[in-house]
């Protein structure tokens, strides 16, 4: 692509529709299968240029058919509720299947719909939302917080207060200040209060915490432009730095049948996860007698499998782990843990072999465990556990010689640890089980490959195909897949993957301005496969379509995963522990870029750029004061620059805690980007936002002025109502990230071009009339 005026708008309007229009030019990249509660038949939604279709499969007769009649649907909703639907685009949300009668919120209101008798029931408002109501199992009772207190709405509209003594720093089921996205509740207008709570499957116990914020400190965001034109605000929230008081839970449970409430002998537990991923690793045996729980110490190389009875109050302590280095709590999200035998003993997720496997322990002998699964490979979920049959479905990962970050489903053995693999191990797998265990939707991909999805059988057949996904819309707008590269790190020795994204209309005689898009984790990878659940041909993550937008403006995209990022053995993920400024190793991402520009003379190292948001802030800056001759251009995003002036969550648990005084102002130093201030050479654009309560301001103004005192050059745009996220303003950042990397790599003047704010881009303004898909509804 050649940098002129007219090129370079042509290219804006492209990277505009691949980074905020991405799933409506990729049909079925991503089946989520629906599974029936009452049989092995599932539901899912089928995506095509024009909407979407429902399907109906039933595995054991390998089978695939319309749900139901989507036109007499459409108009039984259109009767009932006086709004206009389109049969090829209903926004069934919070879709369940039981018995094969559809439960689903839809134009305001909750409905049931028996397809094979065609009678529609309006059920009333509709069902929960992450920040609103937690709804039984059975659906019958809705809890929610009322003030600082918890009530339960009984189906007869009954409405139950099962607290009365909470207070503002002592709140039931409140989420801790710092993991209240104050910002973006404002501006979605939405007046739902977060809650955490979970209940019993049998929907009579429901499980909430004490949140104690009393002893911890204020910090203070300013709004200076409050929506409503009112004079600036200032809001005190509860943040503990490293060292600081943090949030304390302390669980608390209630009968909703007998009224009692249930205290527990060992309740207190410190609030340093956010209590969605908390949520996700809470549970319930099947008898609703016992609640686990992982419960993360202070210390990161102690964590601990404790069990709570609900009928006596008593809590046990099943598993101690403890490490050397910080115990790896979670592989990309919750902790993979699973309960057996109702209760009386769980599978525990470990890498104290040096790779991720599964122990089992029993509550009467817990300091014995056994190992289950073993081998050079690691665990990376349990999908599935059978007890009748002590089997058991996981995902592993280390079984492709040509690439370790790929997942294949495998059967496990619990008693002899047996292990049955039941893909291809040359592709990336990610997989949903039935609830009986014996099928699973099976979505596969590589890097060029597009996701095909298909239904499996307990040893690994195939017995349906549901969809295979279609890139050529992508190719369209000029998008090619990335290559996968494998380099050596800077040791020489220990591989390196990443992800090469040519510059669109790419042309081997031509030299193109390189872009390294980073995130160091460690709790995260940048440039692993995540084929379905985040990604069409990998790689998107928690990043959305950046990588795909700077190709499409004429970049040579990079993506890298040095040591100290997960997804391998203990000891690559462990570089990070104490290095936490250096995570990700820049060092290997130098040698990787070096490495792949020796036969790739199409790239230009003498206009090499990085940008990155966060984690991926602080290691722009970082690696631009580190490497001042190769990181030439750098956008740093809501930069953590002070680690040691932030959430104490992250530092702590991914960096340590140091033993003395000395070590602390080591630590201290060494995590603030300020320490090297005096080598920043380059074009460098700060950019924070003013209301973030995750990483606030503080954290790039500290390094502002340290840069001003050391008299550096350098670029910075605050935004006064962004958030972390930057919600709201999200079009501009990426429009002014965009602008700066071509001012200065290309070396023009980027078009006048802004980017529609609210993220519905007019795909007629890249695609030839007729050429392109159809716009999509507002209603889902």
């Amino acid at each position: 692509m050649e940098a002129t005026a007219g090129a370079m708008l042509d290219a804006y309007r492209r990277a505009e529709v691949l980074g905020s229009r991405w799933d409506t030019l990729i049909d079925n990249a991503r089946v989520v299968p629906i599974w029936d509660m009452q049989s092995s038949d599932l539901w899912y939604r089928s995506e095509t240029p024009e909407g979407w279709a429902y399907m109906s499969v039933c595995p054991a007769l390998g089978t695939r058919r319309p749900a139901f009649d989507h036109e007499r649907l459409a108009n039984r909703l259109m009767e009932a509720s006086g709004s206009i639907l389109e049969p090829n685009r209903l926004p069934l949300r919070e879709l369940r299947v039981d018995g094969g009668v559809a439960t689903f919120d839809s134009v305001g209101y909750a409905w049931s719909y028996d397809a094979h008798n065609d009678v529609l029931a309006n059920l009333g408002g509709p069902r929960a939302t992450l920040f609103g109501q937690r709804v039984s199992p059975d659906g019958s009772k809705r809890a929610a917080r009322n003030g600082h207190d918890v009530v339960v709405t009984t189906a007869h509209g009954e409405l139950v207060r099962l607290t009365n003594d909470g207070e503002s720093l002592r709140s039931y089921g409140a989420y801790a200040d710092a993991f209240v996205p104050f910002q973006a509740l404002q501006l979605s207008k939405s007046k739902l209060d977060p809650l955490f709570a979970s209940w019993s499957p049998d929907s009579r116990v429901l499980l909430t915490y004490i949140c104690d914020q009393s002893r911890m400190s204020d910090l203070w965001l300013l709004e200076t432009s409050p929506l409503d034109g009112s004079r600036p605000k200032l809001h005190a929230y509860k943040y503990g730095f490293p060292g600081e008081e943090m949030p304390l839970g302390t669980w608390v449970a209630f009968d909703t049948i007998d009224g009692r409430r249930i205290e527990f002998s060992d309740p207190e537990f410190l609030l340093r996860e956010h209590p969605e991923l908390l949520l996700e690793e809470l549970r319930w045996s099947a008898d609703s007698r016992y609640v686990f729980y992982v419960h993360h110490d202070r210390d990161p190389r102690v964590q601990r499998l404790k069990r709570m009875d609900v009928a006596t109050g008593s809590v046990v302590t099943l598993v101690v782990e403890r490490g050397e280095r910080a115990v790896q709590r979670r592989l990309f999200g919750a902790h993979p843990y699973h309960v057996l035998d109702n209760g009386a003993a769980a599978l525990w997720w470990s890498e104290r072999d040096g790779r991720g496997h599964l122990y089992r322990y029993d509550a009467d002998t817990s300091i014995n465990p056994r190992q289950v699964s073993s081998g050079e490979f690691s665990v990376r979920s349990v999908e599935h556990v059978d007890d009748a049959s002590r089997t058991a479905i996981v995902t592993i990962a280390g079984m492709c010689v040509t690439d370790p970050y790929f997942r294949v489903p495998a059967r496990l053995s619990i008693d002899t640890g047996e292990l049955v693999i039941l893909g291809d191990v040359n592709i990336d797998h990610v997989v949903s089980v039935s609830p009986d265990g014996r099928w699973l939707v099976d979505t596969t991909s590589t890097f060029t490959d597009p996701p095909r999805t298909v239904v499996l059988d307990a040893t690994g057949a195939v017995v349906a195909e549901l969809e295979t996904a279609d890139p050529a819309r992508l190719v369209r707008l000029g998008w090619t897949g990335p290559e996968r590269v494998r380099t050596k790190g800077a040791d020489g020795e220990t591989d390196i993957y990443s992800l090469v994204y040519k510059p669109h209309g790419f042309s081997a005689d031509a030299t193109y301005p390189v872009v390294e898009h980073i995130y160091p984790g460690p709790q995260l990878t940048r440039a692993s496969p995540f084929t379905s659940s985040d990604t069409a041909f990998g790689a998107r993550a928690v990043f959305g379509t950046t990588a795909e937008s700077l190709a499409a403006l004429g970049f040579v995209v990079v993506l890298i995963d040095g040591r100290g990022t997960p997804g391998r053995d203990r000891s690559f993920h462990d570089y990070a522990y104490g290095h936490l400024d250096d995570a990700s190793c820049l060092a290997d991402h130098v040698a990787a870029l070096e490495e792949l520009a020796k036969d790739r003379p199409w790239m230009d190292m003498s206009r090499v750029g990085i940008c990155g948001a966060s984690g991926g802030g602080f290691m722009t800056v970082r690696a631009m004061m580190r490497y001042p001759d190769f990181y030439r251009v750098g956008v740093s995003a809501a930069g953590n620059h002070d680690m040691y002036r932030q959430n104490a969550a992250w530092p702590e648990v991914f960096d340590g805690i140091p033993d003395s005084s000395a070590q602390w102002s080591a630590s201290q130093q060494r995590l603030a980007n300020a320490s090297l201030a005096d080598h920043l050479d380059g074009k460098l654009l700060l950019i924070h936002g003013a209301m973030d309560e995750n990483v606030p301001l503080h954290q790039t103004l500290g390094l502002v002025q340290v840069l001003v005192d050391a008299d550096k050059d350098f670029d910075l745009l605050i935004l006064p109502r962004g958030d972390h996220a930057f919600h709201g303003c999200e079009a501009y950042v990426t429009r002014r990230t965009w602008d700066y990397l071509v001012r200065h790599l290309h070396g023009v003047e980027p078009p006048r071009y802004r980017l529609a704010r609210d993220g519905e881009v007019p795909l007629t303004s890249v695609f030839a009339a007729g050429e392109g898909p159809s716009e999509p509804s507002n209603g889902d």
